[in-house]
């Protein structure tokens, strides 16, 4: 079966109808295609008429029409002649049009003939059916191949139903590399990138990456690539996000603006006047770090051992690249050298860096590339892509220079000079199949202005729609209305961040729907509201539409801001202004009509559950994950809440805490928490620290994840699985270590044949695959590579128990040294072989203690008590146990007599030592058996400590938990301040939920009074929001006194935000110091931005208040030392 389908045929039937006209589809095709009838001998029941030039109809029944025509396809796969259906009609519209049949010459599709046709009597009928029928190519049309390809469609079950490709996109396919592939949002650029890659699979002599910018658009690539891909062809193609493409490669992932925004919170840069944090952020990340050369449109030569281009070249930019006076880009480039120092001291990497890395480490990865978002990476992104590939022209680059709201700077034309002389590709798709026509219109009324106001650059586009649609609406900011929109699918898009939580706090009832175009960035909805993107932008827009914006590529944002906005919508859209007559709106006044009550009702029609799964899914893949709940609450859908809290409540924890915590917790825990919090974190520093825990089998599990085959082999050769040790190395590449396995093999090898020398085993030689390296690799050396008889007993007593050996046991003359075997046994395998027969035969001469500390068997421990005739230590005994993490051992010593509360020589109790060792399981026993939670008299540091204290100090949350879980008394000692000394905010929170006294004093010191002299922002604000008193002194130290002591102007935005209130002490201490960031904080704060006027109109009143008047004499002398006239000047501007 193959033939076409308009995407919206099934709309148009009737439920009830679906499955007849299913029904019939199916019949008819079979009654055109596998009889080869000719068309008009198919059953009379099908009354098929012919309308006009290779346009039929065939009846459903006797109301309803199918239209369909037959499309000449010149492709590998097709017939002459391809079945489309158009429409599904509720009459005939032949009758309709008064049409009569008369014969006429044949028409041949394939082996079919058509005989009749009819001539068209009503001139009429032309015009109905072409407002019905305007050409395959001006219509989303899809391929059906079988039965359940055709079901999977009118369900609409599968959301990727497989395209047929009109023939702007279809001659794409044939293009050769390097090929750059441009084309606005719903113009099919996934679609056909994922169809070109198909292509290149079949071949099955490349290897493809396919790289995007984010992961939910890698997700629908792959779901695409794995619905349509020929299933019998072997996978040539992988794909990744940038993220994940950096993971597998350095084994790290890159930070974002997140981090950039934590350096600007902390350090507090004096930024540029006028210049906000995103503007800044897009001038290092895509210039200063991001961009690959600055002598001109084909320089690619920069130093990339260095993180930034050198100074010099970014100060000779000219104007298409950076819009900043020289001036302001020297304070740029400053700043961005200490971020830079700011991120090598704490570890982070960026792309540009991870890229940078990439690059120099000189790996040729690919045969090809292919490259979707494009725009959004910046130049040195794009670099490493060429050099992943290795053929460096192997690359195909798609993209929409509309769609740039990260920061870039991307030029297409920059891009086209790293290929020789032009020898590239270009290729533009101008239909959009997502926006009716009027939203497309708006877009293009947009793109001109752009090009009008800022320059083109050769590279704007326009756009053609294919959907008809309903007006573009305008109307006066209106909330009430805006609450309406509760139960159905529309979203409120906004300009900024600042704005989104300021109409959150106004409309809560709705603020799932309220979201930036950065959130949603990709996704797209049916009807859509932009919220004051000319009111709040109103400064921009008034600078663009003076014409001082010209060829100023940093103002094409707002436009790229304001493209990506509108054309989120499918259906309908809605811009709301709070002001009248700004020249945004002047521009665009023809695509706009006012708000009508029809425009009204749609966007406030109640949603169905499907259309609210689908947006939560939406909003899902989009990682916006309280948005997704709201959205599947009301679809009822529970499976999926659950999912999307889950992901929440992943995303808030790794917030919270750092990738210790988060990796701690993941190898710890076997939860869906744990499940979701994996992708926030390097999958391989997973597998390091399960490695280091001993968890073998799960440091495995995130090896196997991130492909990292070196540790496998490793973990594998511990094992003695020699044979899977191997295959791992191979698959590593690692020349040495494939190498020393090899060799470590071949000793096996031969120390198996030295075995089978001396006859261990008689009856048959032993099968080198079945036995690991380990069992031998401590006793060549000694024991089998000497060859000496007298050693033989060590040997079978070895072997004994893996081979099940018949041969004869060895007399105990023959085992020189028990003790010493058993600890080679257990060094061997854990003690499985031989341990038995050591203590059945030699258990007088083992050594109790070597036993305890290697075995853990409790039946064993017993076994060897019972038959003592000295009996041993048992205290001593369950100590030693506890220190070597043997839980069955202490279990059996504790029933067996041993006390709970002994203390060692380190006056450590078994408990005391289980939280030092981490050993959860053990604390979980020994509190269980009646371990103590109170104090303990720490005899060495003559101290009292409790165990909670001490799994403070250890940092064990899981340890801290559950003896908070068992009643741990949280205050006995305070445990917070140690808390805060130790600097562990999941304690302290947990502390805290307990509602824990604050204002108590250890050693001097109170818990806000420490976490203030450790400048630890976080635990204070935690201290403060917990009910800690801002004013509680000790020993004369108060936290405020400390905060002018130490010049620490973040404690001091955060103890006047919670409404501290300075004393005349603390004036007087700030008048003597020399920071002037500080002493211009507190002049604001206590006195606003006029300070001095305040002082003249109230001295009246500060002359009969004696503390008003202590408080000015201070501020008076801040003034005098700093010279604020300039800066109150600033002040007064902005306010």
């Amino acid at each position: 079966m193959r033939f076409l389908i308009t995407g919206d045929f099934f709309k148009n039937v009737p439920k009830e109808k679906i499955k007849q006209v299913k029904e019939r589809i199916q019949y008819f095709y079979r009654e055109i295609s596998e009889n080869k009838k000719k068309i008009f001998d198919i059953p009379k029941g099908f009354w098929v008429k012919k309308l006009k030039e290779n346009l039929y109809e065939f009846r459903v029944n006797s109301g309803d029409r199918v239209l369909f025509e037959f499309k000449d396809i010149k492709r590998a796969g097709y017939g002459e002649k391809v079945l489309v259906l158009l429409l599904f009609s509720t009459h005939d519209l032949a009758v309709k049009s008064g049409i009569r049949q008369n014969k006429t010459e044949d028409l041949k599709v394939e082996k079919l003939e058509i005989e009749k046709s009819c001539e068209i009597v009503d001139e009429r009928l032309d015009k109905d059916l072409d407002a019905i029928y305007s050409g395959i190519n001006s219509k989303i049309v899809y391929e059906i191949t079988s039965d359940e390809n055709l079901l999977e469609f009118i369900q609409n079950e599968d959301e990727y139903t497989y395209y047929y490709l009109n023939d702007e996109q279809y001659e794409i396919l044939n293009c050769e590399f390097p090929l750059f592939l441009k084309g606005s949002a719903g113009s099919g650029k996934t679609t056909v990138a994922i169809r070109k890659t198909m292509e290149l699979e079949e071949r099955q002599d490349l290897k493809v990456g396919y790289i995007t910018f984010t992961q939910p658009l890698k997700e629908k690539a792959h779901e695409m690539y794995e619905k349509f891909r020929d299933p019998n062809c072997e996978k040539m193609v992988e794909f990744y996000s940038l993220e994940e493409l950096y993971e597998k490669q350095l084994r790290e992932k890159p930070t974002g603006l997140k981090i950039f925004e934590k350096f600007i919170y902390e350090y507090n840069p004096r930024t540029p006047k006028g210049m906000e944090n995103l503007e800044l952020y897009q001038e290092i990340r895509g210039i200063i770090k991001g961009s690959m050369g600055a002598k001109g449109v084909g320089n690619w030569n920069r130093d990339l051992k260095q993180e930034l281009i050198p100074r010099e070249d970014y100060l000779a930019l000219n104007k298409k690249y950076t819009v900043y006076s020289e001036e302001v880009r020297k304070e740029i480039y400053k700043i961005a050298l200490i971020y830079q120092k700011w991120l090598t001291e704490r570890d982070y990497l960026d792309e540009n860096d991870l890229a940078r890395r990439v690059i120099l480490s000189g790996k040729e990865i690919f045969d090809c590339i292919i490259c979707d978002e494009v725009q959004d990476l910046t130049e040195v992104e794009i670099y490493m892509l060429k050099n992943l590939v290795k053929n460096g022209e192997n690359l195909l680059l798609s993209g929409d220079i509309h769609q740039i709201i990260n920061p870039t700077y991307f030029n297409f034309s920059r891009v086209k000079s790293l290929f020789y002389k032009g020898e590239y590709t270009e290729k533009q798709l101008g239909k959009n199949y997502r926006s009716q026509k009027k939203i497309v219109d708006l877009a293009n009324k947009l793109s001109d202005l752009r090009g009008e106001y800022i320059g083109k650059l050769g590279e704007d586009y326009k756009e053609a729609s294919i959907l008809e649609g309903e007006d573009v609406y305008i109307h006066k900011k209106d909330n009430k209305f805006l609450k309406k929109m509760e139960e159905n699918t529309a979203i409120i898009l906004v300009p900024t961040y600042q704005i989104k939580e300021t109409l959150r706090a106004e409309l809560p009832k709705i603020a799932n729907k309220i979201l930036t175009v950065q959130d949603i960035k990709g996704l797209e909805f049916d009807s859509v509201v932009l919220y004051n993107f000319a009111t709040e932008l109103k400064k921009y827009w008034k600078i663009i539409f003076s014409g001082r914006a010209k060829t100023n590529q940093l103002y094409r944002y707002y436009f790229n801001l304001l493209y990506v906005g509108l054309t989120r919508a499918k259906k309908r859209l809605l811009l709301m202004e709070e002001e009248k007559d700004l020249c945004l709106l002047k521009e665009l006044k023809n695509y706009l009509v006012p708000m009508t009550v029809e425009g009204k009702r749609d966007f406030t029609l109640k949603s169905g559950e499907l259309d609210f799964l689908k947006e939560g899914k939406e909003f899902f893949n989009r990682k916006l994950f309280a948005e997704a709940i709201a959205a599947f609450e009301k679809a009822g859908a529970e499976k999926y809440i659950k999912k999307a809290k889950d992901e929440l409540a992943a995303d808030e924890f790794f917030t919270e805490y750092n990738e210790e915590k988060t990796i701690e917790y993941i190898v710890n825990n076997d939860d869906s928490l744990s499940r979701c919090l994996e992708k926030y974190v390097v999958t391989d520093r997973i597998g390091d620290y399960a490695f280091e825990k001993k968890y073998y089998e799960k440091a495995k599990k995130y090896y196997e994840k991130s492909e990292n085959y070196e540790k496998l082999s490793q973990l594998f050769e511990m094992d003695g699985n020699l044979e899977k040790s191997l295959e791992y190395a191979v698959k590593s590449e690692i020349t040495p270590l494939i190498k020393r396995v090899k060799q470590e093999l071949e000793k096996n090898d031969a120390a198996l044949d030295i075995a089978n020398e001396v006859r261990v085993l008689p009856d048959k030689k032993i099968n080198s695959k079945k036995i690991s390296l380990v069992e031998f690799e401590n006793l060549d050396k000694k024991y089998i590579m000497r060859k000496q008889q007298k050693n033989t007993g060590d040997i079978l007593v070895i072997l004994n128990g893996r081979f099940k050996s018949k041969g004869k046991d060895p007399k105990k003359n023959s085992v020189k040294s028990p003790t010493k075997l058993l600890i080679k046994l257990y060094h061997i395998d854990g003690g499985g072989n031989g341990i038995s027969y050591l203590m059945e035969n030699f258990s007088s001469q083992l050594n109790i203690k070597t036993i305890v500390s290697l075995l853990d068997d409790g039946n064993i421990i017993e076994k060897y008590i019972s038959k003592s005739k000295k009996k041993p230590e048992l205290d001593e005994l369950l100590l030693l146990a506890c220190e070597h993490k043997r839980i069955k051992n202490t279990k059996k010593l504790l029933q067996l007599g041993g006390e709970i509360e002994v203390k060692s020589e380190d006056g450590l109790t078994p408990l005391m030592t289980a939280i030092k060792n981490k050993d959860l399981e053990m604390v979980k026993l020994l509190v269980s058996s009646g371990a103590g939670l109170g104090e303990v008299s720490d005899e060495k540091n003559k101290l009292k400590v409790t165990p909670l204290i001490y799994s403070v100090a250890e940092d064990e949350f899981d340890i801290f938990k559950y003896l908070i879980d068992k009643g741990a008394d949280v205050e006995l000692q305070n445990p917070v301040y140690h808390g805060v000394a130790h600097r562990n905010k999941p304690m302290i929170r947990a502390l805290l939920d307990k509602n824990v006294k604050l204002d108590i004093e250890v050693e001097g010191m109170t818990p806000l009074l420490s976490a203030v002299i450790s400048k630890d922002l976080e635990i204070m604000k935690m201290l403060i929001e917990g009910g800690a008193n801002l004013d509680y002194t000790v020993g004369g130290s108060a936290p405020m006194m400390k905060i002018i002591q130490n010049n620490y102007l973040e404690g001091m935005k955060l103890f006047l935000e919670k409404g501290y209130r300075l004393k005349a002490e603390d004036l007087a201490a700030l008048s003597l110091k020399g920071n002037i960031e500080l002493s211009k904080l507190v002049l604001i704060d206590n006195l606003g931005y006029n300070y001095i006027e305040k002082i003249e109109q109230n001295i009246s009143h500060i002359k009969n208040n004696r503390k008003i008047e202590q408080k000015i004499e201070p501020l008076k002398k801040i003034k005098k030392k700093y010279d604020f006239e300039e800066y109150r000047k600033i002040a007064e501007e902005e306010e």
